[in-house]
């Protein structure tokens, strides 16, 4: 079997930047027809601009009933200090304990991908 020359195999590949993350892939010249995926957060390659809604207000989504309940909430007098006392009274510690328990942390070293979606997602929405 014949030997394939390592510089033309070097010249078929190129660098891209992700458009969502910024990290630079290596890629074949037909990665658009391969549907090739970023290393880091593993979105989709493309040249294409990515678009961000820096001036969104949180108004826009966030679900009604939400801001509802949230209203319905301030409007009573005491809730912030009330709330807090609770808290303290029950140990927020041990409820912190228990959802650290059963979830999972989101890091750039224990979930690299879901972490730079994270990241992607507040720099689009502007948070």
């Amino acid at each position: 079997m014949p030997k394939k020359d390592s510089s033309a195999a070097i010249a078929e590949r190129y660098s891209v930047r992700c458009r969502y993350c910024g990290q630079k892939n290596s890629v074949k010249e037909d990665y658009k027809n391969n549907e090739a995926v970023c290393g880091r957060c593993r979105l989709p390659l493309s040249n294409e601009p990515h678009k961000k809604f820096a001036d969104l207000s949180k108004h826009e989504y966030v679900h009604p009933a939400d801001s509802k309940a949230l209203a319905a909430l301030r409007a009573i007098p005491g809730i912030d200090t009330a709330l807090k006392k609770l808290l303290a009274v029950t140990g927020e510690s041990a409820i912190r304990v228990m959802f650290m328990a059963s979830a999972v942390k989101v890091t750039p070293k224990q979930c690299p991908d879901l972490h730079a979606k994270l990241q992607i997602a507040c720099t689009t929405l502007g948070v």
